[in-house]
């Protein structure tokens, strides 16, 4: 992934405002605190966290400052990709899985396959606290633990979209209750 990937706009160094620049530093604090990255003395808009050697179906966590629309953008890739035999379960796995989400949303890209899970906070003008960064990072982790094993299924061409989406449902509804 590169920052074209997430699209993010980076504003002219006077135009860039205080939130944003704030915001950047509040970013790095939260990830050195989890333990998902070392201090460092220059601070960047975009961090990438490489999760590929801990055995995971995830590949890497991308978080960006999106200076122009002042949001903190995070997103979760895979490690797999969807085969051309199954992109159309995995579709409608995603699509079915996105109608019930409230935050975030689920992405494949048709042409190679590559899955990932996007969600953002808008800070506007006003910088972003830690809490927010956190919960950001900790909501998506935790839709992204509660699709996963389902979501592998029906990447492995062995399960049904419906009865894994159906499946993800009623574990969820089960530990509300």
């Amino acid at each position: 992934m590169n920052e074209e990937s997430l699209d993010i706009k980076v504003a002219p160094q006077n135009e860039a405002s205080t939130a944003a620049k704030n915001s950047v530093e509040i970013m790095h604090r939260v990830l050195i605190e989890i333990g998902w990255a070392e201090p460092c003395s220059k601070l960047t808009r975009r961090v990438e966290v490489d999760f590929e050697s801990s055995q995971s179906p995830v590949s890497n966590v991308e978080l960006a400052i999106d200076e122009l629309a002042e949001c903190l953008i995070l997103c979760i890739n895979f490690a797999y990709e969807a085969t051309p035999n199954v992109r159309q379960q995995v579709l409608r796995f995603i699509t079915r899985a996105n109608w019930a989400l409230v935050v975030g949303n689920f992405e494949m890209d048709v042409n190679s396959g590559e899955l990932r899970f996007r969600s953002s906070l808008v800070f506007g003008s006003t910088a972003l606290s830690e809490t927010l960064v956190q919960r950001l990072i900790a909501s998506a982790m935790d839709i992204v633990d509660r699709h996963v094993a389902e979501l592998m299924l029906v990447l492995e061409g062995g399960f049904d979209a419906d009865l894994a989406i159906e499946s993800v449902w009623r574990k969820n509804t089960s530990e509300v209750k």
